[in-house]
């Protein structure tokens, strides 16, 4: 009840099995399962032989015979239950468990390493969660308290739940938080080329949210000239003012970025290693210009692309990301399709304007031309020339 995180229900088995020796109980491991809504696999939250911290994994319960009993005795809709296992079916169970085949299974056993060779386990089944002890002896003495220990545990995992929860909103909150700055600096610009400072403000959004990367890519594909232009920041999240472009048949990164974008992926991983490493690390600094620290240098670079309607985001790690980031990844790019309107937006209307002060410069041009009486005024007709190029050139 003091758990002020979710994570720290992976402490709580470690003291329940603390607490069950100290009450003289001889247990092997201790521990909880959450359970899956159709009964047929379970997170397991246990502890090592000596109490110690094992990292929570989930148990298909279709694997082995001893499981599939415990699955079985739960749907029953039993509050206590108690297995017995030995011969083939613990070891069957600890394949199963463990995930090995008969060979590696033997090799580990003659590296030393021991299982059991029989095991009672206790089972106190609740709404979502049973705990579970693991004796090599019957103990039933011990089965009252087990029982009694199950009816605590209830309260402890209702506010597992509440942590949960008040988590995922605030989690949430944090993300649509981050997520309406980059709206709200795409939704400020003035023009077009303040791209590079949304992708400034994009990689400081993924950064708060603890997406660990060293640069983020705008790119935007101009399939006329079979080309990406990107706005990048430099490695470490400082802005660049500089468009760069590269070419769409660049096989190693930007063709497997286009056909993905191509074919209205939501996102894509791309992995480089060794030749295709070195080659984009060439094209990079060749071709396209894109500065690149030798500080980040690794000997793997990993791509993570998050598509919107006229091209990506690009994010560049050493290691792959986890798949929630993938995934706030493409919610970023959902949100950079609001993005790219406003700058085409901008775009045309800077296009407009321009044009439309060139046909007024033309104009006036063409009417001191048109009244002059005599050649002499030739001069004047040159200087309404040379002024209306000097607002063009300020205004460029």
């Amino acid at each position: 009840m003091a758990m002020q995180r979710s994570d720290e229900l992976t402490d709580v088995a470690g003291l329940l099995f603390n607490q069950v020796s100290a009450l003289g109980i001889k247990t092997w491991t201790a521990g909880f399962n959450v359970w899956s809504e159709d009964n047929n696999s379970y997170v397991d939250y246990i502890t090592s032989p000596n109490g110690g911290f094992i990292e929570p994994y989930t148990v298909q319960t279709e694997r082995a015979e001893a499981l599939r009993d415990i699955a079985n005795a739960r749907k029953s809709g039993v509050e206590f239950d108690v297995q017995y296992v030995e011969g083939e079916k613990i070891k069957q169970l600890y394949l199963a468990l463990t995930q090995l085949d008969e060979k590696q299974y033997e090799i580990m056993l003659q590296d030393g390493v021991s299982f059991p060779s029989q095991q009672y386990e206790h089972f106190v089944f609740g709404s979502k969660v049973s705990l579970m002890f693991i004796t090599y002896e019957p103990v039933p003495e011990a089965h009252e308290i087990f029982k009694r220990l199950g009816k605590v545990f209830e309260q402890t995992y209702t506010r597992f739940l509440d942590l949960k929860k008040a988590e995922a909103q605030a989690r949430e909150a944090q993300i649509e938080n981050a997520l309406e700055k980059v709206r709200s600096r795409t939704m400020a610009m003035q023009h077009s080329d303040e791209l590079a400072e949304a992708a400034f403000v994009l990689f400081q959004q993924l950064q708060a949210l603890g997406v660990v990367h060293e640069r983020i890519n705008i790119g935007v594909v101009k399939e006329e000239s079979k080309t990406i232009d990107f706005w990048i920041t430099e490695q470490g999240g400082n802005q660049i003012n500089t468009r760069f472009t590269g070419r769409i048949d660049e096989p190693t990164t930007l063709a497997k970025m286009f056909n993905g974008w191509k074919k209205n992926q939501k996102s894509m991983v791309i992995d480089l290693t060794g030749d295709d490493l070195a080659n984009w690390l060439k094209y990079l600094k060749e071709e396209i210009g894109i500065p690149f620290d030798p500080a980040f240098l690794h000997n793997r670079r990993v791509q993570t692309v998050g598509f919107f309607s006229k091209g990506m985001l690009v994010l560049t790690t050493p290691e792959p990301l986890p798949e929630e980031n993938l995934r706030l990844l493409e919610k970023f790019a959902g949100v950079f399709d609001l993005t790219y309107t406003r700058f085409s937006d901008l775009k045309h209307a800077e296009a407009q304007a321009r044009e439309a002060h060139v046909e007024v410069a033309l104009e006036r041009i063409r009417a001191r031309a048109l009244a002059m009486q005599s050649s002499t005024e030739l001069s004047e007709v040159a200087k309404v020339l040379r002024d209306q190029m000097g607002i063009l050139g300020q205004e460029d």
